[in-house]
């Protein structure tokens, strides 16, 4: 059996650091999003899942760079997931 703080510590290992950056806080627009990402995002918000946009794509727009690509994450399930883009 794990002590407290072994498993507190396991834990924050299990979760990664997330950190919002607030609209007032950036440039990044729309317009500068994939037009595919956004329509992930919104079909997944339309049916009540959170979705995010992360990783690089965010990186570059930040550093005023094209990216490459977009990820999105998600709370639903890849199952909800493929109900949604079927």
């Amino acid at each position: 059996m794990l002590s407290r703080e072994e498993s507190e510590a396991e834990q924050a290992v299990a979760r990664p650091q997330v950190t919002v950056i607030p609209r007032e806080q950036h440039a990044i627009s729309r317009k500068d999003i994939s037009e595919n990402a956004l329509k992930v995002m919104y079909r997944l918000n339309k049916a009540g899942y959170e979705a995010w946009l992360v990783g690089g794509g965010v990186r570059d727009l930040l550093l005023g760079k094209k990216p490459k690509d977009f990820d999105v994450t998600t709370n639903a399930t890849p199952e909800q997931v493929r109900k949604l883009f079927p």
